[in-house]
């Protein structure tokens, strides 16, 4: 509570005398006079209440005027509250005396002696408001960012940011914690402020930076191994996030990808897929050559204002021709032990050199009399140029198995077995 002293010297004289007695009865009031404002603009406040409670009988009321203008006659001698209300703000009570200073005159024209002091009164808003402007990690304004105010964990109120950065959130609850965040599409984070700091009256200025989520590569052909298959025909690079097609090939141009050998162009066509591109060549016998340097030059766009460029070299490789292996299955039925019986042995006939063979049993199977009619998918494994053994199978099964034969660039071959009965 704030404590005002007004000091009423001689305000109001009210005398009652007798003129049969030399001693006289003498009244002294106050008048409080003052203007009435709004504490973050200064406007005057129309229409506030002002008032005093004398005793339980008496109230001294005023309403301001247009220009915020108060005027509280007939304040008895001593402490008294003064409260003053409006809509829209808090309450403020202030406590003022009015005391005498001097001796009151005893004549009847003296007693005409009225002089005011005036008490003007600022009125805080019940709300508050945070502002501040969002920026990133190169202090450049954020324009589109969600804002939000939490009190505690609960979200009051959001808002957008402006070209500029700048947010206003306002009508928050005065005297509370609070915490702002903010999220775009190209940036997001957040920022605290200390535990000492409140939703005040006037603007609470609270300027965030985030950090811009970068744009990058993340994948090619090559990567990691440096080179690639010379019998490629089409090649994927794989962004970080979702490239926006028409803000590409506005900003970047058609040519946004490019692929040269020494310094000349190979002909190319590119397709944006989310956070793919996919480079198909024209002619790719007319210009990929094994053990040579490729450049790949890209300049891409998620948004506007996110982009990346830049380029990698990797080089082509030969890749070496992987032969049909056509495998062969005997059925060897109750060998040694129990343990290595009904066993189907798969050999190849020819050694692997530069790659790894699988091979993959499907089979026809007997469930008590009556057998499937298409082959199941039973196993896979892997084999080299040796015998591979096959467990599990059960007289009356039908075998056959699809040999697949993986390059060491990558490539892969197959064949199928001649099938077999399980006896």
């Amino acid at each position: 509570m704030k404590k005002l002293l007004i000091s009423i010297l001689f305000v109001s004289a009210l005398f009652t005398f007798n003129s049969c007695k030399k001693d006289q009865l003498v009244t002294v009031t106050g008048t409080a006079t003052g203007n009435v404002t709004d504490y973050t603009s200064n406007a005057p406040i129309a229409g506030a209440v002002v008032s005093i409670v004398v005793d339980s009988a008496t109230t001294i009321k005023a309403t301001t005027s247009a220009t915020g203008y108060y005027s509280l006659a007939g304040i008895p001698l001593g402490d008294h509250i003064m409260k003053i209300t409006n809509t829209g703000f808090a309450t403020e009570v202030v406590t003022i005396t009015v005391f005498q200073t001097a001796a009151v005159a005893k004549t009847k024209k003296e007693a005409t002696t009225d002089i005011a002091v005036a008490n003007d009164i600022a009125l805080h808003p019940t709300t508050g408001k945070v502002t501040g402007q969002v920026t990133d990690v190169n202090n450049k304004p954020v324009t589109g960012a969600t804002v939000t105010v939490l009190v505690g964990v609960e979200p009051l109120y959001t808002a957008t940011t402006d070209a500029n950065g700048m947010y206003t959130l306002a009508s928050l609850p005065v005297g509370k914690y609070f915490t702002v965040t903010a999220n775009s599409a190209d940036a997001s984070g957040s920022s605290s402020v200390s535990a000492s700091d409140l939703i005040q009256f006037t603007a609470k200025n609270t300027d965030i930076q985030i950090s811009a989520m970068a744009l990058s590569l993340i994948n090619y052909p090559g990567i990691g191994s440096g080179s690639f298959a010379d019998t490629t025909t089409s090649i994927v690079l794989t962004f970080s996030e979702n490239l926006n097609d028409a803000i590409t090939k506005q900003l970047a141009g058609p040519d946004f990808i490019s692929i040269s050998k020494g310094g000349t162009k190979v002909l190319t066509t590119a397709t944006i897929n989310g956070s793919t591109v996919t480079i198909t060549f024209v002619d790719a016998a007319a210009h990929l050559s094994s053990g040579s340097n490729y450049t790949i030059n890209y300049s891409v766009y998620a948004s506007s204002t996110k982009n990346t460029s830049g380029h990698v070299t990797i080089t082509t490789k030969e890749v070496s021709a992987v032969s049909a292996i056509v495998p062969q299955i005997v059925w060897s039925p109750a060998v040694v032990s129990p343990y290595s019986a009904n066993k189907l042995q798969v050999t190849n006939p020819q050694t692997i050199t530069n790659g790894t063979i699988t091979y993959d049993i499907y089979r026809k199977y007997k469930d008590g009399t009556s057998n499937t009619t298409d082959f199941e998918f039973f196993q896979s494994m892997f084999g080299s140029s040796t015998v591979t053994n096959v467990f599990g199978l059960n007289i009356g099964d039908i075998v056959y198995v699809k040999a697949t034969v993986t390059g060491t660039d990558g490539n892969k071959t197959t064949a199928i077995s001649n099938s077999v009965t399980i006896y």
